[in-house]
């Protein structure tokens, strides 16, 4: 049962936020704030601005930190806390300089190549992180960032499982020692035994370690403006098949913070419980495995999407 002494419900709530409509959203906050007891919001951006793409990427994350800036304030009376949803994560629009050479999309065992994710090994899209991450901590100064789901690199878009661009498979070389291509290594993947076992954990590890150097990546470049600002990992999907990704990419996120995961637990956009024993076993089973320093919030989705992120429930027998 849950006891009412372990019960905490205090939700972050993503909200997305129309600039054009700035008073009206302030008002559906405070609304949300005085009838719901909601005192806890993330700012989604840039997933629906179509400013933050081309030439205008770096006016839009400007922008955005000056509104997340202005609203942190004109909320703060109230007792109400912002912060960022930064989604995506590995697709947003990398700004470049001129003659540089493209970001590396992600690419999947079988050749296909993601439409918009980015490569957590390439050094430009690291850069461009960075200074996004900046930008907005600098001039809207966010409590905390969560990163999205599309924290990965299987599952994106076209791509089922990656990534098997150059870069990864440099980087893998080196631990096999020896050169071997993604038609080889989807060969020895397919055919099972000692070796494909071998491999394929190899590979796992590879993985995890690529998105943990650009976690780490994002968060020196956030300590150089705000060591405090706590930055959390939404726990993808995929995060097992990845080389159990979930507690080393928070704890290089969240630096000398506390390290902060938004498991993940919903089944959206159809209304069957198919999923629902596997979801919430492996709620469950993060809970009790992950470490117990890490700070951890489920994701409650009631159908079809009104979404947001609440503390895990204690249970005692």
């Amino acid at each position: 049962m849950v006891t009412e002494k372990d019960y905490v419900f205090d939700p972050i709530v993503p909200f997305l936020f129309v600039k054009e409509k700035k008073e009206d959203m302030l008002n559906a906050i405070r609304k949300l704030n005085r009838e719901a007891g909601l005192r806890r919001f993330i700012l989604v951006f840039p997933v629906w601005d179509g400013e933050a793409k081309g030439q205008t990427v770096i006016q839009a994350f400007e922008k955005f930190g000056d509104l997340l800036g202005e609203i942190r304030r004109s909320l703060a009376a109230d007792g109400i806390e912002v912060g960022w949803w930064c989604a995506p994560s590995l697709s947003v629009v990398p700004q470049l300089p001129n003659g540089a050479l493209p970001v590396q999309k992600i690419v999947g065992i079988d050749g296909a190549v993601s439409k918009s994710a980015h490569c957590p090994l390439d050094k430009q899209f690291a850069a461009s992180m960075g200074t996004y991450l900046q930008t907005v901590v600098r001039r809207g100064a966010p409590p905390n960032i969560f990163f999205e789901d599309d924290y990965r690199l299987s599952n994106q878009d076209v791509v089922k499982f990656g990534c098997f661009c150059p870069l990864h498979l440099k980087r893998f070389a080196a631990i096999i020692g020896k050169e071997v291509s993604r038609e080889e290594l989807e060969a020895v993947f397919r055919s099972g035994g000692e070796r494909s076992a071998k491999y394929r954990k190899a590979w796992a590890g590879l993985m995890k370690d690529s998105l943990v150097e650009l976690a780490q990546s994002m968060r020196s470049a956030v300590d150089e403006v705000s060591p405090d600002t706590r930055m959390a990992l939404c726990q993808p999907g995929v995060s097992d098949l990845e080389g159990d990704i979930t507690e080393a990419v928070a704890k290089a996120l969240a630096g000398r913070t506390k390290p902060f995961v938004r498991l993940f637990g919903s089944d959206y956009n159809r209304d069957t419980a198919d999923n629902f024993a596997s979801l919430t076993f492996h709620m469950l089973h993060s809970k009790e495995t992950l470490s117990k320093e890490i700070e951890l919030i489920h994701e409650s989705d009631p159908f079809p999407h009104s979404r947001f992120f609440s503390r895990p429930l204690s249970c005692a027998p």
